[in-house]
């Protein structure tokens, strides 16, 4: 009996045992995956982490709460400092380190602009390039980063929401970074305690309700033991809320007005659209800091705001364009393209994209035959804004030929500001997604939408018009371009070119499909077609211009060999009188690197003054007969020139200089030129109109020099002064000097 008893008492002590430690084993592992269930739970029963124990002496809890921030502080920095360090994305695009990546971009608050309390958020009344110029026009004040913050007003006793507004690629996520960075290495803010940065993208995959509280721990574990010392001063609390714009569900007031008006604590449950909302609009953790970014779209979705200030970048200045090309060891600095494509150079992002493409081009040299075009640029800068915004390659093409066509209906009726209507007449969403190129403005009408870039309207277009113009219709599509007056369809069909090239897009890693075969011939053969037919006749400045469009053209299609093959043939091209502008001469200059010799040029009256020479030297010393009177060149210009004549491979045997406001301090250094130049025998520097504007002024101070010239010379065999500014004592010095090598020269 007793035997039987202590084994019953063992059993069901056992048992007993066994069934405590699966109690106190099913209890942890409770613990551990409800951890934010157990915190709703203290929340619903009113035990809020933000209750500091009411009974503990005041003195006290006050040190426990210094201190424990500043443990947070430093933690907290750290934390960022770590992952502030690089600047980057995926597919080609390279992380670097943020040291290097950032550049100053420039932020301005407008007046017309400022918002004030209880005033709702608008839309610009101009878009696209036309906003950013009137900006730099009235040169408003320009605001350093550390003064973003707003400080805290002793009247209202909250600190307010600065919101910077820019279209993708402006810089908006990197000046946030660079905020973070500086805030983390104690350079900036030292009044700020922490601050919580937030990608809206992120908060997008967030299902149901939820509340500040879980949202700082779901993204900054670190801080579980301190948010409740945290909250007591608000106003040391920076929240950063990047792309508002993306935000999945609207950031509207819901029905009822609930929680809509009155403020409320991070222990709150609601949909992550509300907390962004109401954090925005000081409504949540009163007193804190929120700094957001957003492109300028749906701006009205922010409601009735209250302490705010509205920050526009305008992106880079010319003076920091420079900085930014030479810092990427690109000292050629921004291509001379079109002034429409030229100034999306003040967004960052395409100056990102064109010297990755410009460094591609250095580095695959012989390797590649695709050289940097716009094209390239444009698909590499789209590239990047569509990996930014998380679309899938196939969504990203899908919505691309749907705006592409609403795109070119624009280009083809000139329209410029698009209403829902048009949106609707294209089946196409104004989805969030839209932003990506496109802007808000508001009109008289009401709201309107305008590319963020002129130039991307016409970019996209072609992208539409690549994928859905058949192979056998290429042809006739660019020539009905070609004859539209206005130039309406010009960067519409240098894209569409660039677009059919079989380099283009492969080399970017743009989401689209393959350009068949057969229509990048196509458009080969309308290229050579339309080459051969403009350089058969140059007398008349239509088929001067026809033809240096298209030489545009054949860059654009990227293929070196195609560019070599048209060029090589031709021996003599005449420009006379034909306005060369920046980009015209550019085009001459990349066009003709890829030939050996010209037989003749001729650029009579273009209008190439001193500057045109600098983008002209790496052809100019290609040619055998070089004509480039009537030019307002002056003694600069020579100066430059000099420097093309010292070249070991110039091949000018014949320059004509006459009536260039050339005077006698250019003679030296021209004559310096000629003892090392071994090629040259015709030099004429005289004029046909002693009395004209341009004429040359040569006069008896430059007698030595030449008389030194004339008698030294080797290989020059004719030297023209005609009608210059000789005294009669000095033309007869002229005549009597003798001349070596059988030159002759020519006074009158």
């Amino acid at each position: 009996m007793k035997e039987q008893t202590i084994i019953i008492f063992i059993f069901t002590t056992t048992v007993a045992a066994s069934g405590l430690m699966l109690i106190v084993a099913t209890y942890i592992v409770t613990q551990w995956m409800n951890s934010r269930r157990s915190y709703r739970a203290l929340v619903s029963e009113g035990n809020v982490v933000s209750n500091l124990h009411p009974d503990a002496n005041m003195d006290e809890n006050e040190t426990r709460r210094v201190a424990a921030v500043t443990d947070l502080r430093e933690q907290h920095k750290d934390f960022l400092h770590k992952k502030s360090l690089s600047i980057g994305q995926k597919r080609k695009f390279r992380r670097i380190a943020l040291s290097e990546g950032y550049t100053r971009v420039i932020m301005v608050t407008s007046a017309s602009e400022q918002v004030h309390e209880g005033v709702p958020l608008k839309g610009r009344r101009v878009g696209g390039e036309e906003f950013w110029r009137r900006a730099e026009k009235h040169q408003p004040d320009e605001i350093p980063l550390d003064r973003l913050v707003r400080k805290r007003s002793d009247e209202t006793g909250v600190s307010g929401t600065t919101v910077i507004v820019a279209p993708s690629g402006f810089g908006k996520s990197t000046t946030l970074q660079q905020i973070t960075h500086s805030w983390a290495t104690g350079e900036m803010y030292p009044e700020i305690d922490v601050i919580f940065p937030f990608k809206v993208q992120q908060l997008n995959s967030i299902e149901g309700e939820t509340c500040l509280n879980e949202l700082v721990l779901d993204y900054f574990p670190h801080c579980r033991d301190w948010l409740q010392f945290l909250w007591k001063e608000p106003e040391k609390i920076l929240f950063m809320l990047d792309d508002v714009d993306l935000l999945r569900k609207p950031m509207e007031t819901p029905s009822g007005n609930a929680h809509g008006s009155e403020s409320f604590g991070p222990e709150r449950f609601c949909e992550v659209s509300q907390i962004v909302r109401c954090l925005i609009q000081g409504r949540l953790l009163k007193g804190c800091s929120v700094m957001a970014t957003s492109s300028p779209w749906r701006l009205q979705n922010l409601g009735t705001v209250g302490s705010h200030r509205i920050v526009n970048i305008l992106g880079f200045s010319a003076e920091v364009m420079e900085q930014y090309f030479q810092r990427c060891c690109l000292a050629g600095g921004i291509p001379d393209w079109d002034e429409t494509v030229h100034t999306m150079c003040h967004n960052p992002g395409f100056c990102s994209a064109l010297a990755l493409t410009l460094e591609a081009q250095l580095t695959e040299g012989a390797q590649t035959q695709a050289m940097a075009t716009r094209t390239r640029a444009l698909l590499t800068f789209l590239t990047w804004v569509l990996d930014k915004r998380g679309c899938e390659d196939a969504i990203a093409r899908h919505m691309l030929l749907k705006l592409g066509g609403l795109a070119y209906w624009g280009v083809c009726t000139e329209t410029v500001v698009f209403g829902r209507d048009h949106f609707d007449r294209h089946s196409l969403p104004l989805s969030n997604w839209i932003s990506t190129l496109m802007m808000e403005v508001q009109g008289d009408g009401g709201v309107g939408y305008v590319f963020t870039h002129p130039v991307l309207k016409d970019f996209v277009a072609a992208l539409y018009k690549s994928q859905c113009t058949p192979a056998d219709q290429v042809k006739r599509t660019l020539a009905e371009w070609s004859s539209c007056p206005q130039d309406r369809f010009k960067l519409v069909s240098r894209f569409l070119i660039g677009l059919c090239s079989p380099n283009a897009v492969k080399e970017t890693g743009f989401p689209w499909g393959k350009v068949p075969s057969e229509t990048a011939s196509n458009v080969s053969d309308w290229l050579r077609e339309n080459f051969s037919r403009c350089v058969q006749d140059l007398q008349s400045q239509r088929n001067q211009k026809g033809l240096l469009g298209i030489l545009d053209c054949l860059l654009e299609f990227g293929d070196a060999s195609t560019l070599r093959d048209v060029l090589a043939p031709v021996k003599t091209l005449r420009f006379a009188k034909c306005p060369l502008q920046p980009a015209d001469r550019t085009v001459l200059s990349k066009a003709f690197i890829v030939v050996q010799e010209i037989q003749e040029l001729d650029l009579d009256s273009c209008g190439l003054e001193g500057e045109g020479f600098h983008q002209l030297e790496q052809v100019l010393h290609k040619c055998k007969v070089l004509s480039l009177n009537k030019n307002k060149l002056g003694d600069s210009g020579v100066t430059r020139l000099s420097h093309i004549l010292k070249k070991e491979n110039c091949r000018i045997q014949r320059l004509f200089l006459k009536s260039n406001n050339l005077t006698d301090g250019c003679v030296e250094t021209l004559i310096s030129a000629l003892r090392e130049n071994t090629v040259l025998l015709q030099l004429d520097i005289g004029n046909d109109d002693p009395n004209g504007d341009q004429a040359n002024r040569l006069t008896d101070q430059s007698i030595p020099a030449l008389s030194q010239f004339i008698q030294s010379n080797t290989q020059v065999t004719e030297l023209r002064l005609s009608h210059n500014q000789f005294s009669a004592e000095g033309l007869k010095r002229l005549e009597r000097i003798p001349a070596s090598n059988n030159l002759t020269v020519k006074i009158e």
